[in-house]
């Protein structure tokens, strides 16, 4: 049987990452190992993690607090695979809360597709999805086999604008923006080209060829469709539906609404050209009106401090001009 490491990265997060290893202690089969890098300037989580070994006797649990230069999710996934021992190594968002069975169900996919270099895990308190009802095809609803599940209003307006993406969940069209790698919890595994990294698992092999770029910094922000993609060449991946979990978005740790947005933009491009290096001209079309939608949604979302982050992504598609992230 395969070994197991978990890798958790965190960032000023006590609390959710607490709960985090509760459900993680809960399991019906647990990893040989779980290796915790943390980039917090403080010792709260520090204090929290070895309360919590001391009073859970959790063998195999590691802590490592990295220096303020080794900082940022991509840096501290890299510096966890290299303390790594695991045939399969699994990364969880420090805010997610796992199904008793998630990892056996992880591991079990793994089983069924020998040719799967990654697997990614169901989160279930994102959308819901329910049975499809004797009603009509709707734009407020996309439907996958006999599950629909509501559409937001920028999905809503896409179709209007016939700028939906014509391929299934977890695959990136021409023009980028494609539908997350999110499925009917229907107990399928689903073939995909790359999956979320608050809840993925990768073969310990395949960092022998690739790892997460540091070109994302700090926050990340698509690194896990980066690096999915990367991995897509190597290998299968999948979505198991059958692997579940609930994730939380803890505040804590995040960037401000200004910086987020600038993110979006430009790591949004990065990733798109790297998929992408060549569209036409008719791709590259969909790609900014499509840009350009989301961030006139933010500009009206007074609620979430939406009109700072669409200032952010206007500047971050203004300095893709001017400082393209993929240097010729």
């Amino acid at each position: 049987m395969d070994q197991l490491t978990l890798i958790i990265c965190t960032y000023q997060r006590p609390e959710p990452i607490l709960r985090l290893l509760k459900s993680v202690c809960a399991q019906t089969q647990l990893p040989q190992e779980i290796l915790i890098i943390d980039g917090s300037p403080d010792n709260e989580t520090s204090a929290v993690i070895e309360n919590f070994s001391l009073s859970n006797k959790l063998n195999g649990l590691r802590y490592t607090h990295v220096d303020p230069q080794d900082r940022g999710l991509t840096r501290q996934r890299n510096i966890g695979i290299q303390q790594a021992r695991g045939d399969i190594l699994a990364f969880l968002d420090d805010d997610t809360i796992l199904d008793k069975n998630y990892f056996f169900e992880l591991l079990a996919c793994f089983s069924r597709h020998p040719g799967a270099v990654g697997v990614g895990g169901l989160i279930i308190n994102e959308a819901q999805w329910l049975p499809v009802e004797q009603s009509k095809p709707n734009l407020s609803k996309f439907r996958w086999n006999n599950w629909e599940r509501r559409d937001d209003l920028r999905w809503r307006l896409r179709k209007i604008l016939r700028l939906d993406s014509p391929l299934s969940p977890g695959w990136m069209p021409p023009f980028g923006h494609g539908r997350p790698s999110s499925y009917p919890p229907d107990g399928n595994d689903y073939p995909v080209e790359f999956i979320i990294g608050a809840s993925f698992a990768w073969k310990q092999v395949i960092f022998t060829k690739i790892q997460f770029s540091n070109y994302f910094e700090g926050y990340g922000l698509y690194e896990d469709l980066d690096f999915s993609i990367q991995a897509s060449k190597l290998g299968e991946i999948y979505l198991c539906t059958r692997a579940q979990l609930e994730h939380h978005h803890a505040p804590g740790g995040r960037p401000n609404q200004f910086k987020y947005g600038k993110m979006v933009e430009r790591n949004g491009w990065y990733v798109w050209r790297k998929r992408w290096p060549s569209p036409s001209m008719i791709n590259r079309v969909k790609y900014w009106l499509i840009s350009g939608l989301l961030a006139a949604l933010r500009l009206f979302d007074f609620r979430n401090a939406g009109p700072i982050e669409a200032v952010g992504r206007l500047v971050g598609a203004i300095s893709v001009a001017f400082d393209s992230p993929i240097k010729k």
